[in-house]
């Protein structure tokens, strides 16, 4: 072969093509150990073009090195626009994947990983932690660790990382930051339930939602803070971690600092700082409701046929959609169409098609906005950082709307060598308009060819009524249009919460202090609904009930935290670390309530008028509620070379 390259590229070019054909020749010269050579290249290339041309399916898992599934990671194959996200238990499925690509796999928090395909169809992958975020101090029950120190499983969200989503709420920017931390909405509705679940259920029949710590105080939910007032969250998962606060955190504890004094640098100056932001929210994964024709076989075949069939139009077992039932159902229908006398409405609009959008009347697209402006700074002895927030909210179904006041405050004071003294004050003024009930389930249950307004635009009171319709009975329902009950109804909750710390530390010597805190928590909300049937163009009731209705509901609670702690930390011989904490809390708490229904009351007053209605269906509740606890608690952590 290298004979044959030499005279090939020493051959000189001539017009006459003389050289080219010595040049021809030359390659047809092959030596045999050259042949077997060019049969086993063409062999190679045989087997491989096959198994490296085809696409595959690719599944998989995503884990930590402790074999904790990571929620959320992000799988993308290299140099293509294909991706996924693993699921709860961290697996992945990638469709039409190059047998010999390569695969990505990032996730905050952890090193990025690329894992070579190599026609493998089912691959699993470990992400290892960031070392720099091994050295960050992570909050557990009463103090703090480097994250690299810990014995338990803990997952920490900076800022950042919190606020990169922009939810309206903290615990869904939370969602999807945390493995092991299961984040869902419960509904659609503004300020609606949202669950957490931290490794899976913990209870088959009871809460299995997590304490919350904020600031070291206990509380049950998050729902008061600003998600731009928060500084980091903690989320302690394992046993281990828990074990400071008792059977309260069975389900996981979720640490909350809030944005304080001592996150403020030494020395600072006075700074001002905003953050905001807006945005729209969509309904997603909606049901995809019958059309007119699609309900009209349904009907047909559930109803119709049956009783054709057996000339009884009582009820009977329904049949499949066949092309039998539906062509009888069908000849009904054009047998009616064509019977002039009929006084059906009902027919016309299923001949014409005529159909309604009822879920349109309720939902819309959803609104958020938040606003923040905070005041922070320091000086030689002190650090203090004060911020007052908005939050709004408007829900996906109309007349939903929640908005939110909130104040933080934080002050925190060298006094001298061995004392230093805070307080914390988180405090939230929450409104909540919602839409009535009845109207959003009644709008997705209506039959299509029910219309909502009459040709000149009047709302029809009554669609699915027999005289609407022209029918010889009402269908599905009697039901009052989801307008009326929208105008004629009003939910609305205002809420109060306080929750406030104050400490003082005295650092006796080098890695000992003694602190001890004082935290008072405060809750109270009213919640009036007035259900409205008076029909407020003819001042008569819609239907045959005992009237409008109305419930006030009134609760508050009180309650407050001692706590008592003993610190150590010290290093010996740089080898030896030692931390211990000593603790002992004391805490209290009340509640009551009260609720008031009442029957007829008179149109207009809402809750605030319930006597007015009838003496005699007028009725009233009352509770109170009181805890107390006392808790002791012991730590000691050993380290031996950062190990």
């Amino acid at each position: 072969m290298k004979d044959i390259i030499h005279q090939s590229s020493a051959l000189p070019l001539t017009r006459h093509g003389a050289a080219e054909a010595t040049d021809r020749k030359q390659w047809l010269r092959f030596s045999p150990a050259g042949l077997w050579k060019a049969l086993l290249l063409l062999l190679v290339l045989c087997i491989e073009l096959p198994v490296f041309g085809q696409n595959i399916q690719v599944t998989g898992n995503v884990h930590d090195e402790a074999g904790e599934p990571i929620i959320g990671a992000s799988v993308i194959v290299v140099g293509a626009t294909t991706g996924v996200a693993t699921d709860f238990d961290g697996n992945f499925i990638l469709n039409n994947v190059p047998a010999n690509g390569k695969l990505k796999v990032t996730y905050i928090g952890y090193n990025p990983a690329e894992v070579n395909i190599k026609g493998q169809t089912n691959i699993d992958i470990t992400l290892v932690e960031d070392s720099q975020v091994l050295d960050e101090v992570v909050v557990v029950g009463y103090g703090t660790v480097k994250k690299s120190d810990l014995t338990g499983s803990v997952g920490s969200v900076d800022t950042e990382k919190l606020n990169a989503k922009g939810a309206a709420s903290v615990l869904e920017n939370l969602q999807g930051t945390t493995p092991g931390v299961n984040i869902t909405k419960s509904t659609g509705r503004t300020n609606g339930g949202i669950d957490i679940e931290i490794r899976g259920k913990s209870s088959i029949n009871g809460d299995t939602n997590p304490l919350f710590v904020v600031d070291g105080v206990m509380c049950n939910d998050i729902d008061f803070l600003n998600p731009q007032d928060i500084e980091r969250i903690d989320v302690l998962k394992d046993a281990s971690s828990t074990a400071i606060y008792g059977s309260r955190a069975t389900a996981g504890v979720v640490m909350v600092t809030t944005k304080g004094g001592l996150n403020v640098k030494k020395d600072q100056k006075t700074s001002i700082t905003y953050d905001g932001y807006y945005g729209i929210s969509k309904a997603a994964r909606m049901p995809e409701f019958m059309d007119g024709q699609q309900f009209y076989n349904w009907r047909i075949s559930k109803f119709t046929y049956p009783a054709w069939a057996t000339n009884n139009f009582g009820p009977q077992t329904p049949y499949w959609m066949t092309p039998t039932s539906l062509g009888l159902g069908q000849a009904l229908l054009q047998k009616e169409i064509a019977n002039i006398e009929s006084p059906y409405v009902l027919k016309e609009l299923m001949a014409e098609n005529k159909t309604f959008d009822w879920p349109s009347l309720v939902t819309q697209d959803g609104k958020q906005q938040n606003h923040y402006l905070a005041v922070s700074g320091s000086s030689d002895s002190a650090n203090y950082h004060f911020g007052i927030g908005y939050n709004e909210e408007e829900g996906m179904y109309k007349g939903d709307k929640s908005s939110m006041l909130s104040f933080k405050g934080s002050v925190d004071a060298r006094i001298n060598k061995v004392i230093s003294a805070g307080f914390t004050v988180n405090a939230a003024y929450t409104r909540t308009k919602y839409a009535d009930d009845g109207a959003i389930e009644q709008a997705y249950r209506v039959n299509p060819f029910m219309q909502a307004y009459d040709d000149e635009g009047n709302i029809i009171h009554f669609p699915g009524n027999k005289a609407t319709l022209g029918t010889d009975d009402h269908q599905f329902s009697d039901f009052i249009n989801p307008l009326d009950r929208m105008r004629n109804s009003t939910h609305r909750r205002k809420t109060y919460r306080l929750l406030g710390n104050a400490y003082l530390q005295l650092d006796i010597i080098q890695g000992l202090n003694i602190k001890t805190s004082f935290s008072p928590t405060y809750t109270s909300y009213r919640d009036g609904t007035f259900t409205g049937y008076t029909n407020p163009d003819t001042g008569k009731t819609y239907v045959d009930t005992d009237g409008n209705t109305a419930v006030i509901k009134n609760s508050s609670s009180l309650g407050w935290t001692w706590d008592n702690t003993i610190n150590f930390n010290r290093t010996f011989n740089r080898i030896h670390s030692v931390g211990a904490m000593a603790l002992f809390s004391m805490e209290k708490g009340s509640s009551e309530s009260s609720q008031i229904n009442g029957v007829d009351v008179i149109e207009g007053t809402d809750w605030w008028n319930i006597g007015s209605g009838d003496a005699t269906q007028t009725t009233a509740s009352s509770g109170y509620g009181m805890s107390r606890m006392i808790s002791y608690a012991l730590r000691v952590n050993y380290g031996f070379r950062d190990r």
